[in-house]
């Protein structure tokens, strides 16, 4: 019955009725979707085991009278040979073909690259953007709609099939037209993308949203696939996500063999390294948008060609300096992300995106005769160029005294400095802290019935180096150490936090068994995430998830009581909520205080002087640079359509 809430739960139970009549050949397979059947044959499989499996399914269709829509149906071979094996007439479905298509999907069977979308409506997804540019005018709500309304229409497959890059790549332009035409036109899409965000592009999202499929398929296996047979079952996600393990290639990355880990040389030569199901995917994600941001800026005309006025009359122009291009490496556009979400001046907005501030933008579309006013620079030249306006204009030197002089196109033009990738986080380097540990929590493993607390923090550095903490405050000692792998996140930081304890808490136990059983844990934390972790949630990162709630049910019989709480950080107060412990609310902000500054201080010991830190500074340097040089473009746009309007 159409809307009945047990109306798939009836159709489920019929079709495992066929599966179960019709699969009676080993060597014959086939999956259900609702009304939807599909079945195949293996490689050992009989010549006319098809035709067999074709009869035993009219008999159940005509047992339950069932009525199969011919019309709908197909047969596919991936062997051309095979193609001609079946006529119109053996089973009723029309000429055989290579290609099969099922729920949305277009399988090519003879094919390396075997799937795409069959149903992807260029046309809805075009009216969709229409509609969404004349509806909402404010650039966040067009983004909202648009991951709403238009990136699930390509998206809804990632890793399994994707579009091809020619539409994906009209589709880009299509959806910065959405935000203005001059965005999928004047603008450098490096720009563009960085201001609206990455995710904004079909290209990016695709990629993106099948490296989070196959995150998803590793770290927390579907259910269904319980009942799927040994040989699907046992792929991994490279064999089941073809399209994943292809970007992950693209990117120039590699995969372990048990597609546990992503791996990749970086731009400063260090190998790193990224977990799944266990880092955190703002990882992945940083390193894929710096991918894109590289290749973005390779593909930037304005400064990968010099398009340098010269020839004949080329000396009279108000032109730029001839410069050489970027050197190798990634705009990060800090500088303008920030002005250009806070700073909503019209000449501001257009220097972030650089554009403006040249005779063409304030004359587009005008024939205006050589000789005519309006084609004079304010110093005299001819025809000015942004580069010339910002940079050498005599008119406007007093505004670009504090900035310097560019020294390749991507500051002249982009506006912007290039650098490298993030360095990898500093080494790990703990050295004895967990054997000191352990032989302290060990000797307060006594037979006193007071409840053993544990006090435990994580910190992060400004420049995102990570440090784990735990004070005890029976022996009144602390013990903090580094974090390894990327994951340097805050609450990665935590988490660590919280598994070094519990591990130095189980040697504690096996070495004083007998006393372990009777004392009452009380471990502190002021994350509430990382306890979410450990009480049975799984977050973005499952794998993590489990070795931590698998600890605790080890040590649950270990001692007498474990028990999490939880204390604001900080000396935070929180209404209405009430510490229920044997200590009092006073000592547990005490402890908590002195483990934090403890991490802090451990924290920013291991960012001294790594290259982490030091990249760091210089990022922020040239922000900060960045921000002086678009006021200054902003002023130079000003400036020159004054003396415009004063013609």
């Amino acid at each position: 019955m159409q809307g009945c809430p047990f109306s798939p739960l009836i159709a489920s139970a019929i079709m495992k009725v066929w599966c179960d009549f019709v699969f009676v050949d080993q060597n014959l397979d086939g999956c259900v979707y609702l009304d939807d059947r599909t079945f195949w044959t293996k490689a050992n499989a009989a010549n006319d085991a098809v035709q067999v499996a074709k009869q035993r399914s009219d008999t159940f269709d005509a047992c339950f009278n069932l009525e199969c829509q011919i019309s709908k149906c197909s047969v596919a071979a991936r062997d051309p040979g095979l193609v001609h094996r079946f006529s119109p007439n053996d089973l009723g479905y029309g000429e055989t073909s290579t290609d099969l298509k099922v729920l949305g999907l277009e399988y090519h069977l003879d094919q390396s690259n075997p799937v795409e979308l069959a149903q992807y409506d260029v046309a809805l997804a075009s009216k969709r953007l229409q509609l969404i540019r004349w509806a909402v005018s404010a650039r966040y709500a067009r983004c909202a709609l648009i991951a709403k309304l238009i990136t699930p229409l390509f998206n809804w497959a990632s890793g399994l099939a994707k579009l091809d890059e020619t539409k994906l790549h009209e589709l880009r332009q299509s959806v910065l037209w959405v935000f203005g035409p001059h965005f999928a036109q004047d603008f450098p899409a490096c720009i563009a993308l960085e201001l609206l965000g990455w995710k904004q592009d079909p290209q990016f999202a695709t990629v993106w949203a099948s490296l989070q499929r196959a995150i998803r398929y590793h770290s927390h296996p579907p259910v269904w696939l319980h009942h799927c047979g040994r040989d699907f079952a046992s792929k991994t996600w490279q064999q089941v996500l073809p399209q994943a393990a292809g970007a992950v290639e693209q990117c120039g990355w590699n995969i372990s063999a048990d597609g546990s880990t992503i791996q990749r040389l970086d731009s400063h030569g260090q190998h790193r390294s990224f977990q799944l199901g266990v880092d955190n995917p703002v990882i992945l994600f940083e390193w894929l948008r710096n991918v894109f941001r590289t290749n973005e800026l390779k593909k930037c005309k304005r400064v990968q060609r010099s398009l340098h006025r010269q020839g004949e009359g080329a000396e009279r122009c108000a032109r730029g300096q001839l410069l050489p291009g970027p050197p190798p490496g990634l705009c990060l556009f800090q500088g303008r992300n920030y002005l250009f979400r806070n700073d909503h001046d019209r000449s501001i907005q257009h220097a972030c995106l650089a554009t403006g501030a040249s005779f063409w933008f304030f004359n587009v579309g005008a024939r205006l005769a050589a000789d005519h006013p309006r084609r004079k620079c304010i110093c005299g030249g001819s025809t000015p160029s942004r580069p010339h306006l910002v940079w050498e204009c005599p008119a406007t030197l007093h505004l670009r005294a504090q900035i310097g002089r560019p020294s390749h196109r991507a500051e002249e033009r982009l506006f912007a400095k290039v650098c490298l990738e993030m360095p990898a986080p500093p080494p790990e380097d703990n050295g004895d802290i967990m054997e000191n540990f352990i032989q302290t929590l060990t000797t307060c493993m006594d037979e006193s019935s007071t409840p053993l607390p544990l006090a435990t923090d994580g910190s992060t550095t400004r420049s995102q180096v990570a440090a784990w903490g735990v004070y005890l405050p029976t022996a009144d000692q602390h013990f903090t150490g580094g974090i390894a792998g990327e994951d340097q996140s805050p609450f990665r930081a935590e988490v660590v936090a919280i598994v070094q304890t519990l591990q130095g808490l189980s040697h504690a136990c096996r070495a004083r068994p007998h006393l372990a059983r009777k004392k009452h844990v009380i471990l502190i934390s002021d994350c509430q995430s990382a306890l979410a972790l450990c009480n049975d949630c799984i977050g973005s990162t499952p794998l993590l998830a489990r070795q931590v709630q698998q600890l605790i049910r080890q040590l649950q019989s270990a001692v007498a009581k474990l028990e999490f709480l939880w204390i604001p950080s900080h000396g935070k107060l929180v209404k209405d909520t009430l510490f229920t412990s044997v200590f009092t609310e006073a000592e547990l902000r005490k402890w908590n205080d002195v483990i934090d500054k403890a991490v802090r201080s451990k924290a920013s010991e291991k960012a001294a002087g790594s290259n982490r830190e030091a990249w760091w500074n210089q990022a922020c340097v040239d922000k900060d640079w960045e921000m002086k040089v678009i006021r200054t473009v902003a002023a130079a746009h000003v400036r020159y359509q004054s003396y415009l309007m004063s013609l």
